[in-house]
């Protein structure tokens, strides 16, 4: 199963976020870390947020923050909405693919990868917050940043 760019992006972000432990984050700060567009980033933020995995604010006190539901979506779960057209194709609908049971087959792998991904939450990728901070570069203050090293 190939996920893709978007999907990337957005565990990167929420990953960033989260090992920011509470403080607000910036697009431009995330971009750094992973040397990502700014311009890029701002569609996948305004889709987390949009889709309600991101508080946004705006302003000189702005910033993203996680929301604290967030902690116990399912990870599964949050691909599953990143990802609708995960196993989509105009070709699952000839009846080639109907009559060889090829279509259920590959429903079938999808549901089996997204079980498998639900055993988890993202609460349990963010848990090692101190390795993700110092792997993202981030300050041992919480909630800064340190674009020194």
């Amino acid at each position: 199963m190939k996920l893709t760019l978007q999907t990337d992006y957005s565990l990167r972000v929420i990953l960033y976020i989260g090992a920011n432990e509470g403080a607000r984050s910036t697009i431009h700060q995330i971009a750094i870390a992973y040397d990502i567009s700014e311009n890029h980033l701002t569609k996948i933020v305004h889709n987390l947020t949009t889709l309600g995995y991101l508080d946004s604010a705006r302003g000189r006190h702005g910033g993203l923050k996680l929301p604290a539901s967030l902690s116990s979506v399912r990870l599964g779960d949050f691909i599953s909405k990143l990802e609708p057209d995960f196993l989509q194709s105009p070709w699952f609908e000839e009846p080639v693919v109907k009559v060889s049971g090829l279509r259920q087959a590959l429903i079938d792998a999808q549901e089996a990868f997204v079980q498998s991904l639900n055993r988890y939450d993202v609460g349990q990728l963010l848990a090692p917050k101190s390795k993700l901070r110092k792997t993202l570069n981030l300050s041992l203050e919480p909630g800064t940043v340190n674009l020194n090293q």
